[in-house]
């Protein structure tokens, strides 16, 4: 259904509904007595929702802006985790620490929200009063706080929080939101460094301790990676070794042949850090940049190598009753894993794809699903493509979809509800150095331990070819999918010519590897002939 469909619709909708009072969709009935009040919402954000249905204009209109946000109405169960950790006990004492700390001037309920989880997410897992011990053994209590605070800001006002903050009243400006959507993901991605430390606290000898962790730093190995895991997520398992029923990390870590690298361990420690919160997270990133495989193997990380992650795949097709069957299911192992302790993470894939938004914002804010709540165990994430345009001069390929503002756009998407923007998280690109690693192991089944030459010119020749696709075409043109195809490719050709001459077990490495250069490089420029003529 296209936009100018569904606002027909929804201006149909209006109309009966606020001036009959009186609906009736399939055989049910909707009306509304007189003596019921209606009250509407719109944001005054970047898009002019009172241009799109004029029936709205003709009612009374109260312009609430930030300035004018009610007071603090936090539940019970809140204030009395603020009265155990800081002593405070009282929604105004409450928004009063809030104001203090939370380090920026105009903000929304959304980032209070968040603020609070965050804060909550560190301090209270000791269920006890927030006295942290610093490096001297004096009280760094104070200074943990201020440190947190600044710490954070990223989490609040990143992504998309900047824009949906800004007040617009140029009605020519709102109109085109694809476009600012656009050039704020393009902004975000050339400000992707996250220089202050994270505060971790831990807990050592019936001791709070708060520790800072870098996560923009220098290319090191995977042990030194895993080790700055564990200690910030005070895990049981050690890096190297088994111990009892505790699997190494590195076991874990290379279970499936994963690569950590400084890119993907920074947005690990990131991502970590909201989901533990329970702050609802979506991944904005290209297609096949990893990150389902992320939240993977940080899900086995945590779980100690058990599979806990449950992925819901959204596709144009999809529709509410089927994600709703899926979370009954879901939501019923969640109360068995809870009896264990244990949480379970819910993947939903590329949520922009479909038209059951109104239900995956109901999901992730209010933690509900036409009205059933789910399992305080549960935790929330998304992935989502990105709101891009194509560069100028990429020619079209395939069906035309019919919608010119569609069609010049990279991903055939669906604009995001601007309540959730403000968890959007840019999962940025892949760097050629990061890319070049990722391929090294994705093709490393190709290889036995003497053909490591051959190895390491297989991974510069495919990055290579990466490169002058994205050169001519747009980064999208390529991704880590195109070195598993690559993979099962060769292992498939390799398998037919050991099988089409019928050599014995002992010669198939000695005739393969005759041959196995010549084969691979046909593969690649097979591979990329074929995707420059679709």
């Amino acid at each position: 259904m296209t936009e100018s469909k569904e606002t027909t619709i929804l201006n149909e909708f209006l109309f009966s509904f606020l001036i009959t009072k009186f609906y009736t969709i399939n055989e049910n009935v909707i009306y509304i007595p007189n003596e019921m009040e209606i009250y509407i919402e719109i944001p005054n954000c970047f898009e002019n929702y009172l241009s799109k249905f004029g029936i709205l204009n003709t009612f009374i209109r109260e312009n609430i802006t930030f300035e004018k946000m009610n007071k603090l109405d936090l539940s019970q169960d809140l204030i009395n985790t603020f009265k155990r950790m800081l002593e405070i006990n009282t929604n105004n004492k409450i928004e009063e620490f809030i104001k203090k700390n939370i380090n920026i001037k105009k903000y929304s309920y959304h980032q209070v929200d968040m603020f609070i989880k965050l804060l909550i997410g560190q301090y209270d897992k000791f269920k006890s009063k927030l006295q942290l011990i610093g490096e001297k053994g004096d009280d760094a209590t104070d200074q943990c706080i201020t440190d947190f605070s600044k710490s954070i800001e990223y989490f609040i006002i990143g992504g998309f929080a900047k824009l949906l903050l800004e007040r617009n009243d140029d009605n020519n400006k709102k109109k085109d939101y694809i476009n600012l959507l656009s050039k704020y993901y393009e902004d975000d991605l050339k400000n992707t460094k996250y220089e202050i430390p994270l505060i971790f606290i831990i807990k050592e000898e019936e001791k709070l301790l708060y520790k800072k962790i870098e996560i923009q730093g220098d290319n090191k190995k995977s042990n030194d990676y895993l080790k700055q895991i564990k200690e910030a997520l005070n895990l049981p398992n050690d890096v190297e070794q088994d111990i009892q029923d505790n699997k190494s990390l590195l076991s874990i870590l290379n279970s499936d042949n994963y690569v950590i690298t400084s890119d993907n361990f920074k947005k690990m420690i990131l991502l970590i850090y909201r989901i533990r919160a329970n702050v609802p997270v979506i991944i904005m990133g290209e297609t096949g940049c990893g990150k389902t495989s992320l939240i993977k193997k940080l899900s086995q990380i945590l779980n100690n190598g058990e599979e806990l992650l449950k992925t819901i795949n959204i596709h144009p097709g999809i529709t509410d009753k089927i994600i709703c069957e899926e979370l009954n299911k879901i939501n019923e192992e969640a109360e068995q894993q809870n009896k264990k302790e244990k949480e379970i993470w819910i993947f939903f894939d590329e949520i922009n794809t479909c038209l059951s938004l109104s239900l995956l914002t109901e999901i992730f804010i209010n933690r509900t699903y036409n009205g059933k709540e789910l399992n305080k165990n549960i935790r929330l994430i998304g992935a989502c493509n990105p709101y891009r345009r194509r560069a100028a001069g990429f020619e079209k390929y395939g069906l035309n979809r019919g919608d010119d503002n569609d069609e010049e756009l990279v991903y055939l998407v669906q604009p995001l509800p601007q309540s959730l923007l403000y968890y959007v998280f840019s999962f940025g690109r892949i760097n050629e150095y990061d890319e070049k690693k990722y391929i090294y192991s994705i093709i490393g089944k190709l290889f036995s331990k003497n053909e490591e030459n051959l190895h390491i010119n297989t991974t510069l020749a495919i990055s290579k070819c990466h490169s002058f696709l994205r050169q001519i075409f747009d980064y999208s043109i390529v991704s880590l999918r195109e070195i598993s195809r690559f993979s099962k490719c060769v292992e498939f050709f390799q398998e037919y010519y050991f099988k089409k001459n019928n050599y014995e077990n002992e010669d198939k490495n000695n005739k393969i590897n005759e041959k196995k250069i010549k084969k691979m490089k046909t593969m690649k420029e097979t591979k990329n002939y074929i995707k420059l003529k679709v």
